[in-house]
């Protein structure tokens, strides 16, 4: 028996109904609730190339791409999202409300592959209670509602959608890079310099998360 057949990495990868073409570009949307590993893999995204917007955090959210997106300025972010095609042949971008406004994005996206990571639950909630005060069970409760949103999303969306556990990626997140490039048809992984600078942002990225930190 082939024991090597038994090994898990952690990742999966859903394709969509109809092929996507990536040979014009690619526009990659990281999901996940707060305290997922999103900012993670968004930093990861961007030491491999792939521009992921304007911001001066280790959370690597771009707030105006942000606004457009939660306040509902829906020609705003058309105007965004055409410029950013035309600029960039990889963008993409992480916010975890965009799970709850992903219907918009429907049509409007150039080759879209979603990162979609899940992490324990429990210790989500635990990071909110250390971070930002938030009661664990309240907390237990929103990250599995995100995550319900999350997988009828990915049943039903229409790009192809790279599954990962955060636990597995965080040990070494060019698991994860390797994956999406196999997609798009580049190679992202990191080399070791790459690899220390995104690892070095956590903590900066656990200072800057406390509520005594958020304006």
């Amino acid at each position: 028996m082939d024991t090597n057949n038994f090994e898990n990495d952690g990742i999966y990868v859903r394709h969509a109904a109809t092929e996507v073409d990536y040979s014009g570009g690619a526009t990659i949307v990281v999901l996940g609730p707060g305290r997922s590993g999103t900012s993670l893999v968004a930093n990861a995204l961007e030491a491999a190339g792939v521009y992921m917007g304007v911001h001066d955090s280790p959370t690597a959210e771009d707030v105006k791409f942000a606004g457009a997106m939660e306040n509902g300025r829906e020609k705003e972010l058309d105007g965004i999202i055409a410029e950013r095609n035309l600029s960039h042949r990889l963008w993409g971008w992480k916010r975890p409300s965009t799970i709850n406004h992903i219907e918009k994005f429907n049509g409007r996206l150039r080759a879209p592959l979603y990162i979609c990571l899940f992490r324990d639950v429990m210790a989500i909630s635990k990071r909110n209670e250390i971070s930002i005060g938030r009661e664990c069970v309240t907390s237990l409760r929103s990250a599995t509602r995100s995550y319900l949103r999350l997988i009828d999303f990915i049943e039903s969306n229409e790009g192809n959608c790279v599954l990962a556990s955060f636990e597995k990626v965080n040990k070494d997140i060019n698991l994860l890079l390797a994956a999406v490039g196999a997609q798009i048809g580049r190679d992202l992984t990191l080399n070791e310099k790459q690899l220390s600078a995104v690892y070095g942002k956590k903590g900066d990225y656990l200072k800057r998360s406390q509520l005594s930190s958020i304006k």
